[in-house]
């Protein structure tokens, strides 16, 4: 009579502990040496197949790429460094805040988080070929650099 209820008991435990273990090692890659799209694919794997993704995890998974995680974390730290080191350059040349009085200026600060600079010009453009052209002749008349920043709002034929 014990066999009878045994059998599903366990199976019950061990399913629930694979399951368990799952999740255990899906937090582990996310919070430990995995690149961000490792880390989603191995908790996605592991909390939704842990019975086949949990063998290959432990052969492959857990500190295999560490140096390589290591590594990108660290030059990206250093090109952190660099764009605020960069920033601060720029910042200087930077047009007081209460003096930007159009609503694009506004706007336009506020989305890219970067500073309007002395001598420079905003100016907002609907058409596709209207944007390539201005950006063309302003790189002709460029002297010293050019910063460009647009954002492709409709999916069309030149936002791809």
């Amino acid at each position: 009579m014990i066999t009878h209820y045994f059998f599903p008991i366990a199976a019950i435990f061990f399913i629930s502990l694979g399951y368990i273990v799952g999740i255990i090692c899906a937090i582990h890659a996310v919070m430990t040496v995995r690149t961000s799209q490792g880390a989603i694919a191995w908790a996605i794997s592991l909390i939704t197949i842990p019975f086949l993704s949990l063998p290959f995890y432990f052969v492959f998974g857990r500190r295999r790429f560490y140096g390589y995680a290591e590594a990108l974390n660290k030059s990206y730290r250093k090109v952190d460094k660099q764009i605020q080191d960069i920033y601060k350059e720029i910042n200087k040349f930077e047009i007081d805040p209460d003096a930007l009085l159009m609503p694009l200026q506004k706007t336009a600060k506020t989305l890219t988080q970067m500073a309007f600079m002395m001598g420079n010009q905003a100016e907002l453009l609907i058409d596709g070929q209207e944007i390539y052209d201005a950006m063309l002749d302003a790189i002709a008349l460029a002297a010293d650099y050019i910063l460009v920043q647009f954002y492709i709002v409709r999916d069309d034929s030149i936002g791809q």
